[in-house]
């Protein structure tokens, strides 16, 4: 991504960061007062942060159910080892 700067008392437009959202994926502006850290601004599109949290939910959600097999391997395990063994819940009364 290539680097924008502005100066110290420049004023952005909405037409002119609209622009530049058209062309880029995001504007970084790096924000420093005489007495603080460098902070660092991140200008997104608004379609393109709404994909954003739609994968980190997606993201979340698979690593949710990774995590629940791995603490649940042992019953799952064993009820498939049980239902190996005793057939499945009531199939002696089923007529399929």
């Amino acid at each position: 991504m290539e680097a924008v700067s502005f100066g110290a008392f420049s004023h952005l437009k909405a037409d002119v960061v609209s622009e530049m959202l058209d062309t880029m994926d995001e504007i970084l502006v790096k924000i420093k007062s005489k007495n603080q850290k460098p902070r660092t601004l991140s200008i997104i599109d608004t379609e393109r942060l709404e994909y954003l949290k739609a994968l980190e939910s997606q993201f979340e959600r698979e690593q949710k159910g990774v995590r629940w097999r791995e603490e649940n391997k042992e019953a799952i395990e064993a009820l498939n080892d049980f239902t190996v063994k005793s057939g499945g819940f009531a199939s002696e009364y089923r007529a399929f």
